[in-house]
């Protein structure tokens, strides 16, 4: 008997929607319908799952649901009519449809139904359906070995014979057993949550089904099977990378589920893994390595519309970042995140902005996002900590260049926005990037404030506390701010520094309170060396000096001229020189060449300084003091790597005595721990509270220097020199030590010699910088064009004097990083021409010889050797009275040290002596003899041989001799 059934609607295009995943709405009637079939309720399933129909019509799940709900439901309806005996005419309202076959003519009433069909659930009393009709029905019923706990339907193939007309005959024979299985394993799987069995079924099934319905369970079970492929562990990354290949073919047609898996792959860190899928599924040669272009066109051919879609875009934007192409990187973000304004797009392009070092671009960014109509606070989690992340990277910039202008974009936006936890955080940042520590816990507290002590994440406000207060060293306030942070913050930041401040706090449990880092580790070394001082056998009349760098500076040029006077000393059997840096900074080196022209052993021994270095590797000899080398390793990295690379060399060299140029308080331990009998700092400025400092560097390097010292001063041997008597006398006050014994004063020795000889007015030099009148004066200057020289004041200065002498001519020797402001200054006022900037010269007598005045308008000093220098050229000096300037010069003899107030005192003071060339000639005559009975070479080797230790000839030591080290 043939089964009658109305024809089935036509097969509609398929939207291209349906390629990549489903409408919202579409998702959550699929997730009711499922939900009331689970329950039992399938009378209510029944209406979605038809709606699901007329709006997808090659809905595979939806067909198959209604075939069994069809079937439940008419085997219920049999057992209530044979229990019952209830009249066809007494079936429920929603019961199902009837399903109409043909019968003989002239077998029923006229009128009653349609002509030749009747519905299958409407039989004369006694009679049954027909055997094909029952097994039109039940063959959708569940194979009873499949999971009870699933619903997951069966179903006809989609390529059922259609009969041209109305009536289409079904057997059993025609429904394929092995298309059934296949679409209840893809659906047992996926209810499951069995995303392995979900990919075995779905190859299955592309194998199988229909390409039309094989695309569309792709499509359905695509994005949870992507989901679970980005969490899996990576344990074994050869099972995970076969799982994604299988995956890719899997895609194929499915470009935005294909272009999804390649960005997941490749944000996992796995780029290679991409373009290895990539060259196998275009049968193209794999680029080579860093190669993002051959990539893309590999993305092309593949994926010929990729750059269109937002997934496209962002992988672009990870191939062009892999192979470090990162401006271009930034362009492709911007693109994803104009197509999808995601949050891992945002994240992304922030990412990418941190990577291109475009600061003011990434602060321009945060600044927009800032400025959005929703407020930070009710924005997705991802994007805050991608904000979060972009703040600190700027905060670590401007701390680390000293440059926060960046910042000012986002402060910007700051301003108008309403007050809140991320808001002010983001204002402590900002602040903290100045160096303002009081500032960004002020901004810390109102943040508690406005979260009224909840949690705000990815924050931890207290946490956050802890931070600023760690990052002046302040741990003590740090551990009580960690005590109210949250202990199950899985931030690794916060971990880590709480680690490291707990483990500070255990091992100086003993230490004053509050707790201050790491002066509480210096008094731990202290003690322990007092305890048990290091074994240390010296070289009789062995000395070495050790000097930060040999940079352009007055100290330097110290170092250097000391050094070559030194070598040829007879009470000094060996000298040694111990250089940090001369890479560290742009200008380290500016000695170095002249240095290493000297028969002087020489070693670098801050090469690699950002790599720590081991204490048992590097210094075997405390391998029996556990708590001495333990303190060192917890010591700020700066502290540690010189007291670690410097007791090496020590140990190595083991010199009778150390000679410290500058504040090296580190230095200065390192020989107490290695048991140096005798070694001192000589300094060359005024006192560090007399510098322009900031909050930060006090706590961080002055104020753990000024506890070094003290320390340091409780052995009988250690003294403080200075350049200057000034100087002398600040040092004292500012360490409060009442023996002022311990402070001695040794002047700049100057190698008169070696500048040369004063032969009058160097004429051929000045027609070179265009001063063609020999009459023309030239105010000169020798500094580096650095804030603390005030190079502005000396600009405005010139101005001043230009106004009273219009024929003056200007030149300054030297560099800096205000070189360009300078020029630039005076190019903006009109005497450009006039400014002579040839920058660092070697031979420095030539360039004296050619001024008339020298010119110094620092904010601070010690005792300037170029102000000597100039004297001793027979060039008169006008500089700030600052540190040791008036002990070298001879008031109104040679020269004149004036409070400054403003550049028109310094003007003031050149106009005077150019109005008085009697003057002038008196000071050409009396310069040079103020400087050389003042600053004698020999004096000064005399005084600091007894510091050293030396008053008799040494050179016959058997360990004499000079190497050179270039390690």
């Amino acid at each position: 008997m043939h089964a009658t059934v109305p024809p089935r609607l036509p097969d509609a295009p398929l939207p291209a929607t349906l390629t990549t995943g489903w409408p919202g709405h579409v998702t959550l009637l699929r997730r009711q319908a499922r939900l009331l079939m689970d329950r039992g309720d399938h009378r209510a399933a029944r209406p979605i799952w038809e709606s699901l129909r007329r709006s997808l019509p090659r809905d595979t799940e939806a067909r198959h649901c209604l075939a069994q709900i069809r079937s439940l439901l008419q085997r219920e309806d049999q057992a209530t009519r044979r229990s019952a005996d209830v009249p066809p005419h007494e079936l429920p309202w929603d019961a199902a449809p009837p399903t109409r076959m043909p019968m003989p003519a002239g077998s029923m009433p006229a009128g009653s139904m349609p002509s030749g069909s009747m519905a299958v659930g409407s039989m004369a009393a006694g009679s049954m359906p027909s055997e094909p009709v029952r097994a039109a029905f039940t063959s959708a019923e569940l194979v009873p070995a499949r999971s009870a706990t699933l619903h997951a339907p069966s179903a006809r193939s989609s390529s059922a014979a259609r009969s041209s007309s109305r009536d289409l005959t079904v057997a059993p024979a025609e429904v394929p057993q092995r298309l059934d299985d296949t679409l209840l394993d893809v659906h047992a799987a996926a209810r499951a949550q069995d995303h392995s069995a979900l990919l075995v079924a779905l190859e299955a099934a592309r194998a199988t089904l229909p390409t039309e319905e094989a695309r569309d369970l792709v499509a359905l079970h695509g994005p949870p099977l992507l989901t679970w492929l980005g969490r899996l562990e990576h344990s074994d990354i050869a099972m995970r990378e076969d799982l994604e290949r299988r995956a890719a073919q899997l895609f194929a047609r499915h470009d935005r589920l294909m272009l999804r898996l390649f960005r997941q792959i490749a944000e996992d860190g796995r780029v290679d893994a991409v373009i290895a899928l990539l060259a196998e599924l275009t049968s193209r040669p794999p680029p080579a390595p860093g190669d993002p272009a051959t990539a893309l066109r590999l993305v092309s051919l593949l994926l010929p519309g990729y750059a269109e879609e937002a997934q496209g875009a962002a992988l672009a934007a990870l191939l062009l970042g892999n192979g470090g192409r990162h401006r271009e990187a930034v362009d492709w973000w911007r693109k994803a995140l104009c197509r999808e304004a995601g949050t891992a797009n945002r994240r992304g392009l922030l990412a990418a902005l941190r990577a291109a070092g475009d600061d003011h671009a990434l602060a321009r960014e945060i600044g927009s996002w800032l400025a959005d109509d929703a407020t930070p606070a009710a924005r997705a989690g991802g994007e805050r900590s991608a904000v979060i992340a972009g703040v600190r990277h700027l905060v670590q910039r401007a701390q680390q260049t000293g440059d926060a202008s960046a910042l000012e974009a986002i402060e910007l936006y700051l301003a108008d926005q309403p007050p809140g936890p991320l808001a002010s955080w983001i204002a402590a940042s900002c602040a903290l990037a100045r160096n303002d520590g009081r500032a960004a816990l002020s901004h810390l507290d109102a943040a508690l404030r406005c979260s009224g002590g909840t949690a705000c994440p990815p924050l931890d406000l207290h946490a956050e506390r802890a931070l600023v207060l760690m990052r002046d060293h302040l741990y003590g306030e740090a551990l009580e701010a960690f005590a109210l942070a949250d202990p199950a913050s899985n931030d690794g930041l916060y971990a880590r520094r709480r680690e490291h401040l707990q483990a500070i706090a255990r091992f100086c449990k003993s230490a004053p309170h509050p707790l201050r880092y790491p002066e509480c580790l210096v008094d731990v070394i202290m003690t322990e060396v007092a305890a048990r001082p290091v074994r240390y056998r010296p070289r009789r009349g062995h000395v070495v000096m050790v000097a930060g760098s040999l940079g352009q500076g007055g100290g330097e040029r110290q170092t250097q001229t000391m050094v070559r006077r030194l070598l040829g000393e007879p009470r000094i059997a060996r000298l040694t020189l111990l250089i940090r840096s001369v890479h560290l900074k742009p200008g380290d080196d500016f000695f170095y060449d002249s240095v290493k022209a000297l028969p002087v052993a020489h070693h670098v021994y801050g090469r690699d300084w950002a790599r720590p270095s081991t204490i048992a590797t590097v210094l075997p000899e405390l391998a029996n003091r556990p708590r001495l080398a333990r303190a060192v390793a917890l010591l700020p990295h700066n502290m540690r790597e010189e007291i670690i690379r410097l007791c090496r060399a020590l140990w190595d060299h083991r010199p009778q005595a150390v000679h410290i140029w500058q504040d090296m308080h580190a230095a200065a331990l390192a020989c107490h721990i290695a048991g140096v009998p005798r070694f001192f700092i000589h300094r060359g400025s005024l006192s560090p509270d007399y510098w322009a400092q900031n909050g930060h560097q006090t706590a961080t390097h002055f104020r753990p220097m000024r506890h070094c010292y003290r320390r340091l001063l409780e052995r009988p041997d250690f003294v403080i020199l200075n350049n200057s008597q000034a100087g002398c006398h600040t040092d004292q006050e500012w360490l409060g030590w009442p023996d002022a014994s311990r402070f001695g004063v040794i002047y700049n020795a100057v190698d008169f010699a070696a500048l040369g000889p004063e032969q009058g007015r160097n004429v051929a030099l000045r027609e070179t910088l265009g001063i063609a009148d020999p009459a023309a004066p030239v105010i000169g200057g020798a500094f580096r064009l650095q804030p603390v020289k005030r190079p502005l004041w000396w600009a405005e200065a010139a101005r001043l004097i230009l106004q009273a002498a219009p024929d003056a001519h200007f030149l300054i020797i030297g560099d800096g990083d205000m070189t360009e402001t300078v020029a630039a200054f005076a190019t903006e006022h009109g005497f450009g021409h006039r400014l002579h900037l040839p920058g660092r010269v070697a031979n420095v007598g030539d360039w004296y010889r050619a001024m008339d005045i020298k010119l110094l308008t620092s904010e601070r000093e010690g005792i300037p050797n170029a102000i000597i220098e100039a004297q001793h050229f027979g060039v008169p000096v006008v500089a700030t009275d600052v540190g040791g300037v008036a002990e070298a010069i001879a008031h109104a003899e040679s020269g004149f040290a004036i409070k400054a107030q403003s550049p028109a005192d310094y003007a003031d003071a050149v106009i005077r002596i150019l109005r008085d060339p009697a003057w002038q000639a008196r000071a050409r005559l009396q310069a040079p003899a103020h400087v050389h009975a003042m600053f004698s070479l020999d004096t000064v080797v005399d005084q600091l041989c007894g510091f050293y230790g030396l008053s008799r000839t040494c050179r016959s030591d058997a360990d004499t001799g000079s190497r050179r080290d270039n390690a």
